[in-house]
């Protein structure tokens, strides 16, 4: 069975599953991530956005390494989400009523062309400080192996020193499949931000401690208490339009 979507990656037939008894009002989807941080955002986003069902996040594993070769986050989320669906690490379980898989980043217009990249770091967030150069150059001739997000918000506050533009954004596509009736449905999120000139706050992940929302720029994400942060971001905007799309 092919699954019906509109898309542009086609997305293969489902894996045999593994059949398992839940009760009605909860909901288990998987989510093709093996970002810890990720999933328990998402569940905490999506039980506060279909209360009073209970939404359980199950982790899909892939059997092979996805590589991001998409130019858009939504390009790399159907890779990812084709991946799962075609070549789990192990067998989906029969219960899943919905599997997703996101690709999200980070936006600032004023570097626009560092390293090459238009937008920047965009689809690159995670790897755009893999330049060795580039990585010398605004961190020191210290090693900083493996790098870590701390280094990448130390070097992204490098790049800004003097730049008065320090508008930002975090973005995040979503490509999901229902389950069994395998419709697919595209959502996007967006977050304006501003870039702190320093690192604060002890919560959150990636860029959060130097990431302020543009509605209160003297707090960083990493700052907010974990369900204000979910209630404002950029992941909280694109599960809303999932859920919106999904139960009309």
């Amino acid at each position: 069975m092919m699954i019906t979507s509109q898309s542009q990656a086609p997305l293969q037939a489902m894996p045999q599953a593994i059949p398992q008894a839940i009760p009605q009002d909860i909901r288990r989807i998987g989510f093709a991530t093996t970002n810890p941080h990720k999933c328990q955002e998402t569940q905490a986003i999506l039980n506060r956005l279909m209360a009073p069902l209970t939404v359980e996040v199950v982790p899909i594993e892939t059997a092979q390494t996805v590589e991001e070769t998409g130019q858009t986050f939504l390009a790399n989320a159907q890779l990812k989400l084709a991946a799962a669906l075609s070549h789990p690490a192990a067998p989906l379980p029969e219960d899943l009523t919905l599997l997703m898989a996101e690709d999200s980043g980070l936006v600032v217009p004023s570097l626009a062309g560092t390293s090459g990249l238009s937008p920047f770091p965009g689809i690159y967030s995670d790897r755009w400080l893999n330049d060795e150069t580039l990585a010398r150059r605004l961190l020191g001739d210290c090693p900083h192996e493996p790098l870590t997000y701390s280094h990448k918000c130390q070097a992204l506050l490098r790049l800004l020193d003097g730049v008065a533009d320090r508008r930002a954004s975090y973005q995040a596509a979503i490509a999901a499949v229902t389950l069994p009736e395998q419709h697919c449905i595209e959502a996007h999120g967006h977050l304006p931000l501003v870039v702190a000139h320093q690192a604060s706050g002890q919560g959150g992940f990636g860029y959060d401690p130097i990431m302020a929302p543009a509605d209160r720029p003297g707090q960083t994400l990493a700052s907010l208490p974990a369900d204000v942060k979910n209630a404002c971001s950029h992941r909280h905007m694109a599960l809303a339009n999932l859920v919106q799309q999904w139960q009309r």
